[in-house]
């Protein structure tokens, strides 16, 4: 788990309280982890690193379930909302990590969409391990 982290785009949480390293609301990659003791390193655009736990961290949901939520409520969405949200779910599909960066940053600048498309880096660890028990 630790290596399929490195590299992946994150967003530090936009309502985190204590943040040494003052980076709410910005996007990074995961640089390296110790899930043992729940420490993330995040790599920043302008050098700067920062140590968050995985709480404290967004991350793109799977594309499969932002298609079920296009599918499901994507006509009742604001037209806007849908845009985005479409987009965001092609470059997941079809992206490459940079383009998964684009996708992160769509979801930085679009606060309405983001409980569609992210979830904290606890959550996603915890439902790959459920999924890793139940092979």
């Amino acid at each position: 788990m630790n290596d399929e982290l490195r590299g992946i785009p994150v967003l530090v949480h936009p309502e985190l309280g204590n943040d040494p390293a003052q980076r709410q609301n910005e996007v990074g990659l995961v640089s390296y982890t110790d899930l043992a003791n729940d420490d993330i390193f995040i790599q920043f655009p302008d050098g700067g690193q920062g140590l968050y736990a995985t709480d404290a961290l967004l991350v793109l949901k799977p594309v499969g379930q932002i298609q079920g939520f296009l599918t499901e409520v994507g006509p009742h969405l604001a037209a806007t909302n849908l845009k985005v949200l479409t987009q965001i779910e092609l470059l997941l599909h079809y992206g490459s990590v940079e383009q998964h960066m684009v996708a992160m940053r769509l979801a930085q600048s679009n606060p309405a969409i983001q409980p569609w498309c992210l979830e904290t880096l606890e959550h996603k660890i915890a439902m790959e391990q459920n999924q890793n028990v139940r092979r």
